[in-house]
C-alpha cells in the first residue's frame, strides 16, 4: 500500500504542475482578513499571502526554533504578520520533533530532534478572539490528522472560511483518519481542487455559495 500513496504522490506532483496551481490562491482576501498559517517553516507562504493580497493580519505558527527565527527575518518587513513559536494540536504537550528542513516532523525519525511546545487549536483561538477566519493554511507533515480530526468533532470547523492542506503520506498510517475527515470535508465544504497529498483546496459551503453569486 505504501509504494501506491508514494506513486500517487509523483503523479499528483506531476499533475500540480503541468496545471499550474498554487497554494497561495485564495478567495476574496484583503487587508481586513485574517488568515492562519499552521505550519509556517520559514513563512514563505505567509509572505506570498501577505504580498499577493495587500497585507492581510496573519497569525503564522512554527514550532522550530531554527525555523521560526528564518520566519522573523524573512518577515521582518511585514508587519501584519504574527510568529507564534508553537504548533496547534489536539491537546498542548511537549513534543520531540524530527528537524529535517521542511519535512520536520513529529511522526518521523531522524538524527536531529528538537523538543518542541503544541498548544490546543481552540484554546489559541480562543485568545486571537476571532470569530472567523478567511483563509487557513495547514501543512504539518503528519500532525494535519490530529487537528483536522479535532476541529470536527470540537464543531471549530465553521470558524474557517477557506482551507488550504497539504496532506501527508506518513508511511501510509494515517490513512483511516484521511477518509474519515474527507467525509467532514466533502459535508461542510466545496473542494476547489484537489490534488492528492499535494494540496486540496476546500471553500465552506455557505460562504462558497456567496462567493459564486
Amino acid at each position: 500500500m505504501i509504494e501506491d500513496l508514494h506513486k500517487l504522490h509523483m503523479e499528483e506532483c506531476e499533475r500540480w504542475i503541468k496545471d499550474g496551481k498554487t497554494e497561495s490562491q485564495l478567495f476574496d482576501i484583503g487587508p481586513e482578513s485574517v488568515v492562519l498559517d499552521i505550519g509556517a517553516w520559514k513563512g514563505l507562504w505567509s509572505l506570498r499571502v501577505s504580498e499577493r493580497y495587500n497585507h492581510p493580519k496573519i497569525h503564522a505558527f512554527e514550532p522550530v526554533k531554527r525555523y521560526y527565527s528564518e520566519a522573523l527575518t524573512n518577515l521582518k518587513d511585514h508587519k501584519n504578520v504574527v510568529l507564534h513559536n508553537f504548533g496547534l494540536g489536539a491537546y498542548s504537550r511537549e513534543g520531540d520533533i524530527t528537524v529535517d528542513n521542511d519535512a520536520s516532523s513529529l511522526y518521523s525519525d531522524g538524527l536531529y530532534k528538537e523538543i518542541v511546545f503544541i498548544k490546543n487549536i481552540k484554546e489559541v483561538l480562543d485568545k486571537l478572539g476571532v470569530e472567523q477566519f478567511d483563509a487557513t493554511e495547514v501543512n504539518v507533515e503528519g500532525a494535519e490528522y490530529e487537528l483536522l480530526e479535532y476541529i470536527f468533532e470540537t464543531g471549530i470547523f465553521s470558524m474557517f472560511k477557506q482551507l488550504m492542506i497539504q496532506f501527508h503520506v506518513m508511511n501510509g498510517q494515517f490513512v483511516s483518519s484521511k477518509d474519515r475527515i474527507r467525509e467532514k470535508l466533502l459535508k461542510h465544504f466545496t473542494p476547489v481542487f484537489l490534488y492528492e497529498y499535494v494540496w486540496e483546496f476546500w471553500v465552506r459551503k455557505d460562504f462558497y455559495v456567496r462567493y459564486h453569486n
